[in-house]
């Protein structure tokens, strides 16, 4: 008993920090972006691309990311990659090991991943609680994908030509449920789009929102979706700009007597 209560102190005092910091950040305009998915899904080469760094360890294996890597993004840089000092002054992004299977993570479940998979799993869903904006990266492609992982098709009246079928696995929509109970604003990132076949990327988009939009609504409503490959700037111009208003509309505060008229 005394433990438990121990271990409920320690965590209550590392809340109450938490939000100490984020109202600091936000003050500052300090934002902080979390980059998170599964595994091999391009996380370490977008933090590496947007910094124009080798910062993180980026391979074609899954599982090379295990400690989250965290690089700031400010100046000319920060510019260069579309974003406003005016809306933040500088980005902190946060790399993370590749993430599934969330509720048995939050379980700290060892047997299922083994002592180190999980320790990584869970700074990974401990950046998400300590960020401003949680960035999900999602792969277009359908590679590195467990055909047992991916979505229930009936579930979402997915007919059999929808892309959707071969790319959304339940770990992403998980992640996406977790960012949103931490009530985290959510930026879904289509990577990879370069491997879309023209014909279906209309299709595909539209899919993955309404996906999205069934999983977390009504906290989804107004999630943008972009489109990119990490590999190349030009196709990441518009990710900063995207965390950015959306970190400004999550840090916004409601006068007391405008949400007043609004209850009534």
């Amino acid at each position: 008993v005394v433990a438990e209560e121990a271990a409920a102190a320690e965590e209550k005092e590392a809340e109450s920090r938490r939000r100490s910091g984020e109202e600091e950040d936000v003050k500052h305009r300090r934002l902080r972006l979390a980059i998170v998915g599964r595994p091999n899904v391009g996380k370490s080469t977008l933090l590496n691309t947007l910094t124009n760094s080798t910062r993180a360890l980026a391979s074609p294996m899954p599982g090379t990311t295990r400690n989250t890597v965290s690089e700031k993004l400010e100046g000319d840089r920060l510019k260069a990659m579309g974003g406003s000092e005016d809306a933040a002054v500088s980005v902190m992004l946060t790399d993370t090991a590749g993430l599934k299977k969330v509720k048995a993570v939050l379980r700290r479940d060892t047997k299922l991943f083994g002592e180190v998979d999980s320790a990584a799993m869970n700074q990974a869903l401990d950046a998400v609680r300590k960020s401003h904006v949680a960035c999900l990266l999602l792969d277009a492609s359908g590679a590195h994908v467990d055909n047992d992982d991916l979505i229930d098709v009936e579930a979402f009246a997915l007919d059999r030509g929808n892309p959707a079928r071969d790319i959304l696995t339940s770990h992403d929509l998980k992640i996406a449920e977790f960012a949103a109970e931490e009530g985290r604003p959510l930026l879904l990132l289509l990577n990879k789009w370069d491997h879309v076949p023209p014909p279906a990327r209309n299709p595909l988009k539209r899919a993955c929102m309404s996906i999205f939009y069934d999983v977390l609504s009504p906290s989804a409503k107004g999630v943008p979706l972009l489109t990119t490959n990490a590999l190349e700037e030009k196709s990441l111009k518009q990710v900063l700009p995207t965390a950015q208003r959306l970190f400004n509309l999550w840090s916004s505060r409601v006068p007391t007597n405008k949400l007043n008229r609004w209850l009534r």
